[in-house]
Order: C-alpha cells, then sequence, then structure tokens
C-alpha cells in the first residue's frame, strides 16, 4: 500500500524570532481574511499556496503589536475557541439527548401510547365572553383567561401570566355540576 502525502516543489520553513512575534499570534493571523488573503497574494500556483522565495515573506504586510500584546490578544483568542469548541461539544450532546428523546416519545413510545382527542382530556369548558377585568355588577367569579397565545407560557410552568377575568357566577355553576 502506497501511503497519501502530498509532493510540493515549492518549500519554504519559517522559524521566526519569538523576541518579536508570538507564534500563536502569527497562526491567527494567517488564519484570519486578511493573512489568508496577504498569503495567496503573494504565492503562486493553482492547487495549494506555494510559497519558495524568502523575499516573497519578508514582503507580507502584518500588523506587530508589542510581544506582550500579542500574548493579550493570543490568550483572548484562543479562550474564545476554546469556548466555541465546548459549545460545539455541548450542542452536539444536546442534539444527540434530543434524538433519543424523540425517538424515545415517539418512535419507541408508540407502541403502549394511546391516541385521543383534546377532547378526552377536558371535563369542562367555559366559552364565550371574556368578561369583565374587574369586578362590577354580576362578573364577580375571578378566573383565569387562557388564550392561545398563553399556551406557550403554560407549557413552561407560567400560568401568572394569563389574564384573571370575572365571569358570572351561573356562568361557573354550569361547570360545577
Amino acid at each position: 500500500m502506497i501511503p497519501k502525502g502530498i509532493i510540493s516543489q515549492a518549500l519554504l520553513i519559517l522559524r521566526p524570532d519569538t523576541k518579536k512575534v508570538q507564534l500563536k499570534y502569527l497562526y491567527y493571523f494567517f488564519n484570519s481574511r486578511e493573512g489568508f488573503y496577504q498569503l495567496t497574494q503573494a504565492s503562486h500556483g493553482s492547487v495549494q499556496v506555494n510559497i519558495a522565495a524568502r523575499n516573497v515573506v519578508e514582503q507580507i504586510p502584518i500588523l506587530l503589536p508589542p510581544v506582550p500584546e500579542q500574548e493579550a490578544i493570543t490568550a483572548v483568542l484562543a479562550s474564545l475557541d476554546d469556548k466555541i469548541d465546548l459549545l460545539h461539544r455541548q450542542n452536539k450532546t444536546l442534539e444527540a439527548l434530543a434524538q433519543t428523546l424523540f425517538r424515545h416519545w415517539f418512535i419507541d413510545g408508540i407502541k403502549s401510547t394511546e391516541f385521543g382527542t383534546l377532547g378526552d382530556l377536558v371535563d369542562s369548558t367555559l366559552g364565550g365572553e371574556w368578561g369583565k377585568e374587574t369586578p362590577q355588577d354580576q362578573f364577580t367569579k375571578a378566573v383565569n383567561c387562557v388564550r392561545g397565545t398563553d399556551i406557550g407560557d403554560l407549557l413552561v410552568g407560567l400560568a401568572s401570566k394569563c389574564p384573571v377575568r370575572y365571569v358570572k357566577e351561573n356562568k361557573l355553576s354550569v361547570l360545577n355540576r
């Protein structure tokens, strides 16, 4: 078996002066949009970036703050890279969990699940008028009014967002039979 690899006729090894530039700073620069642009402008070849002449590399412009500032910049960027990596791993974990729950609830669990309608679950409803915002005349019984827009809040336990309305007592007596 022949090992896979790249054969290139152009090769240039850079050994930066670490008293002037931090290696991680160069890494982040050449991985930035501007750094990549500068590399491609200085290169030759059509399939891969090739830079073979030292004088070509020496002409690439680079913003070069003092080394302590480079260290601060790379520390922030490395921290962001770590956070991005952690978030990617968390997303994969959450996606796997969601897939497992979905399969369990809607595919595997279907054998033991009965299907019905919302009407099968509700003993009674009170429809019609909205009632009044404050108690007045015959509108004295307080009820929570669940509107379509409140359903999402109810699902996450925010029943307190449902408005309180006051209805007639005889309306409620129909429900209590």
